[in-house]
């Protein structure tokens, strides 16, 4: 092709030694554009090769550590089976940014069968977020499971109450890492399903007249000092069979994509919702993330992923 072309080989030494060099094969052209001679420039790159390899190891161990530890954050999370078994026609959307997730959900049933079930976001995505997700799986298990409290608007509270315990040094020093909840308990009763929700920044969004409504969170994070009196609302909702419930994380609205590379945003996932919300629940998750997919094009995952759907 008369063009230049540079490779690597392995060859060795006089003293049998093995060595990596770089030639760079150069044609000389005459006036006619024919190859008159070629010049081979060969460079010693044997120590860039060994670095190379001890970092690839070096990666390799590091991947592998993290897949044993995504492993570990699976086993962490409830099955579907835990919504399914009150609830069939649900469906989890879980979508790490990277291998592990700084997004996780949690449910618990209680003794009349109430479903309560949590969305939770974690400051941050890969290893950072996935240490806080264990972190707030303990706390919504001794909240839920041990203290017995239900209500949503005490569970954040108390979840509040508690990062600020074990992330605070001094009661004057804020912390910058916390959690955006929405969390929601469904009881069925005679006239239908009661569901009882708040949030921490997080919406929930649920169907009813063939409408998908927003409840919006409470605007102070799971993390929010007390000297700015963080308060979360409760919220009640009288609902009907065939209606769904939508608790999801900002991932899904904040990637970036498009024409233009621009967020998703919280209206455009609403009106998706709205496109989707009467169709069966598979149909609704295999919808949700190929629009997705679909708006990310080229641009790599922004954030963790995470949608819950509940038809009740």
């Amino acid at each position: 092709k008369k063009k230049s072309v540079v490779y690597e080989h392995i060859y060795f030494n006089k003293f049998g030694k093995e060595m990596w060099v770089q030639t760079t094969l150069t044609p000389i052209l005459d006036d006619k554009g024919e190859i008159t001679k070629l010049v081979a420039i060969d460079a010693d790159i044997h120590e860039r090769k060994e670095a190379e390899v001890k970092i690839k190891a070096k990666n390799k161990d590091i991947t592998d550590s993290i897949n044993y530890a995504s492993r570990i954050q699976l086993a962490m999370l409830p099955s579907i089976n835990s919504i399914t078994d009150l609830y069939p026609s649900s469906f989890i959307l879980y979508c790490p940014k990277d291998i592990i997730s700084g997004d996780f959900y949690w449910t618990a049933t209680t003794p009349n069968n109430e479903l309560i079930v949590a969305a939770v976001d974690c400051t941050g995505h890969g290893v950072p977020g996935a240490f806080l997700t264990i972190v707030g799986n303990s706390i919504l298990n001794q909240i839920v499971n041990f203290d017995k409290i239900v209500n949503p608007a005490e569970i954040l509270e108390r979840m509040n109450n508690r990062i600020l315990e074990r992330f605070q040094t001094n009661k004057k020093q804020s912390i910058n890492d916390g959690m955006d909840v929405s969390i929601c308990k469904i009881e069925k009763n005679e006239k239908g399903y009661n569901v009882q929700f708040a949030g921490a920044y997080n919406s929930l969004y649920y169907s009813q007249n063939k409408e998908v409504i927003e409840v919006k969170g409470s605007r102070c994070a799971i993390g929010t000092p007390l000297s700015m009196s963080p308060e979360y609302v409760g919220h009640n909702i009288n609902m009907k069979a065939g209606e769904m419930i939508y608790l999801a994380s900002d991932g899904f609205a904040d990637q970036l994509g498009g024409l233009r590379g621009k967020k998703f945003m919280k209206r455009k996932f609403k009106e998706l919702l709205q496109d989707v919300h009467q169709k069966p629940v598979v149909t609704q998750q295999k919808k949700l993330n190929k629009s997705i997919d679909t708006w990310r094009g080229s641009v790599s995952q922004t954030d963790d992923i995470l949608i819950i759907g509940i038809k009740l």
